[in-house]
């Protein structure tokens, strides 16, 4: 045991999520509970997660498991394995930019490309690393079983029999989270791609210890609203959190550990097994954001995550200030309640954050920034400079803007804005409670880039009752808007279990498609009597993506990941990330900035000549004769591609297009 005070509960975040920034949930919760007097511990299990994949120990382990493959199958992942270290120094790189912040500016174009290269490499790493250790799909956005399976028997048989790989890290996690033998576990769950491991972490935890286990988040509160709450899942979990966990879980903390279930029943906004069934207390009552401390993330390793600005996420408000749109069940989190900060009581947070931790990014994580707050903070700060802050947050359109307002929030630090543009098609606006209409909608965009904000805008298809000539709006409004719209995503629509939506089905012409029975999926499949469907959905998305890389600003755009954004938007303007990011992506998988380090390689396989990994994309191939002479001396000069342009032609033309021979016995491993 270790000389730290044993916590009354140890905090727990797992995987997978992403890992360029931390989460809030936790340094909120730690705040909450150590102003009441208890003592918190608060484990990032998912960035160490990152970390331990990028680890020697791990590669040890993929190794193990190519042992015991066929020759064939060990074959084909060899040179990845031996280049493990440089993925691991590729991927890295990008934190050097965390102790650059005064050379980001000057040194603009490079940091932009080794974020690229850092991305690039880390999901080529993650598809190798899915591949090798089998049964389970990793990205930085994703983790998945194979079909995707939500069923409760194909989620059993993964607890029963996780991979090998997996279990090695929770083993190795939990032995962390009980090294000070807490009175309590907690674990944060805000992601379904969360779900399998946090079942995971508490199946271990339960193994190794008798202090009672709590789960928290919104996922397991949806699939217990949807009346899918596996009761069998009490066997690894004591109690379940509802919604907002600050005042459930002082109350489960106020409680005897070895006795939980003579008061749980007091404790509100929980889900406990009664008479072997999943039963809820009453809500808590919704917390106004000003009664609330300002997040403690003093326990997050902030120095690990893989980004060159770390970004520090607040709220402005809990819940959502317009709560209309029929499509979002977002608003459950907070009782459908919608309460905002005090202008000065977010600047006091701004200001307390800064000086504790050094960090002057910051993410509104807001559902929407409210009108006024977006209004009075931007001109607030706007006015009392000499503050310098960064901030990304999420927007609605409203006529209430001016473009003043968006002056004063680019003078203030605003530097992206992500907006809930649905469609552009005001007739599906409006079925959908959205109310923005398309000159509002223009209106804000331009004002918004004319400030030199870049704008981010989200769409779905197949909104029930949408129809082609609706679609082809949307497509259509994001062609020829480019010039005020930074990026967008697309989507398609999901009928999410309590939506406002599901209480008008028959009006809208859904008809949900009956779910298998041991399903906990919280969306429904379905079908409509009109308009377009689920299937025809998918295709205006598709075919609006490939629509849209014809413009070279969408394209340049696809590969920064939310969380890089800001970071690279606060060392240079719109136009110039515009700029550079075309430049990386018009140079495809080996822009002119990569270090030749960046392609790993293999000796061992001499018929084949230097085996040569391009790690941007997984590629293999093969260099012989004066192409391997010129490699291994340019290699070693620590030059880039653009170095060798002039001296080298053929072999920058090999490298690039990755058309040197083949190495035969690599094709498999390339990534789709």
């Amino acid at each position: 045991m270790s000389g730290r005070r044993t916590p009354d509960v140890t905090l727990v975040f797992p995987p997978q999520w992403s890992p360029f920034q931390p989460a809030l949930a936790l340094p909120s919760l730690r705040a909450w509970l150590e102003r009441a007097g208890h003592s918190v511990r608060v484990i990032d299990a998912n960035i160490a997660f990152y970390e331990w994949l990028l680890s020697d120990d791990c590669v040890a382990r993929l190794r193990g498991a190519l042992d015991a493959a066929s020759a064939s199958t060990r074959d084909a992942y060899e040179t990845f394995l031996g280049a493990a270290a440089a993925f691991r120094e590729t991927i890295l790189r990008v934190r050097r930019w965390q102790a650059l912040k005064t050379l980001r500016t000057e040194r603009l174009e490079t940091y932009v490309a080794e974020t690229y290269m850092s991305s690039r490499a880390l999901d080529t790493y993650l598809h190798y690393v899915s591949h090798i250790a089998g049964g389970f799909k990793l990205s930085p956005y994703n983790f998945s079983i194979p079909g995707n399976s939500l069923r409760v028997a194909d989620i059993e048989s993964f607890l029963a029999h996780p991979p090998p790989l997996l279990m090695a890290f929770v083993a190795l996690e939990v032995d962390r989270i009980l090294e000070d033998r807490p009175r309590f576990v907690g674990l944060s769950c805000i992601g379904q791609e969360q779900l399998l491991f946090t079942l995971l972490f508490a199946k271990r935890l339960r193994e190794r210890t008798s202090a009672p286990i709590i789960v928290g988040g919104t996922i397991f509160s949806r699939i217990f609203e949807r009346g899918r709450l596996p009761a069998q899942w009490f066997r690894y979990v004591d109690v379940f959190v509802r919604n907002e966990g600050e005042l459930p879980l002082e109350g489960i903390l106020g409680l005897d550990p070895l006795d939980l279930g003579a008061g749980i029943a007091r404790v509100p906004g929980v889900i406990y097994l009664k008479d072997g069934v999943p039963t809820s207390t009453a809500p808590a009552a919704p917390l106004k954001p000003d009664a609330i401390p300002v997040p403690d993330f003093d326990e997050l390793p902030l120095e690990s995550y893989l980004v060159g600005e770390i970004t520090l996420p607040i709220l402005a408000s809990r819940g959502c200030y317009w709560g209309k749109c029929e499509f979002c069940h977002h608003g459950m989190v907070y009782g459908e309640k919608y309460s905002a900060s005090s202008l000065d009581g977010i600047v006091a947070a701004l200001d307390e954050l800064e000086a504790k931790y050094g960090i002057t990014s910051f993410a509104f994580n807001d559902e929407a920034v409210p009108p006024k707050v977006f209004r009075g903070l931007s001109s607030l700060l706007a006015q009392n400079r000499p503050r310098h802050f960064d901030f990304t947050g999420l927007l609605k359109f409203e006529n209430y803007f001016q473009s003043e307002d968006f002056r004063n929030a680019r003078e203030a630090g605003f530097r992206s804005l992500y907006i809930g543009l649905e469609s552009a098609s005001e007739r599906v606006l409006d079925l959908m409670q959205k109310r923005s209409t398309s000159a509002v909608m223009v209106r804000n965009l331009a004002d918004a880039t004319a400030a030199d904000i870049w704008t981010h805008c989200f769409v779905f298809f197949g909104f029930p009752g949408e129809t082609e000539a609706d679609a082809e709006e949307t497509v259509s409004f994001l062609m020829s808007n480019s010039g005020i719209i930074g990026s967008f995503g697309a989507g398609t629509f999901s009928l999410e279990h309590n939506a406002p939506i599901m209480r008008r089905l028959a009006e809208f012409g859904v008809s949900v498609r009956e779910a298998h029975a041991d399903s906990i999926d919280v969306y429904y499949d379905y079908d409509v009597d009109r308009g377009i469907g689920p299937k025809r959905a998918i295709r205006w998305m598709e075919q609006l993506n490939e629509q849209s890389d014809g413009i070279p600003s969408y394209r340049a755009i696809n590969w920064i990941p939310r969380e890089h954004l800001l970071g690279l938007l606060s060392a240079g303007t719109v136009a110039d990330l515009k700029r550079i990011s075309i430049g990386c992506v018009d140079e495809g998988d080996a822009p002119l900035a990569m270090p030749l380090s960046t392609f790993t390689i293999d000796r061992k396989s001499a018929g084949h000549g230097r085996i040569v990994m391009n790690m941007l994309n997984g590629r293999t191939f093969a260099l012989k004769g004066p192409l391997d002479v010129a490699f291994a001396s340019v290699r070693e000069a620590e030059a880039h591609l653009g170095d060798i342009e002039g001296a080298w032609p053929d072999l920058l033309t090999a490298l690039r297009s990755g058309s040197g021979e083949r190495a035969s016995h690599q094709e498999d491993t390339r990534p789709i």
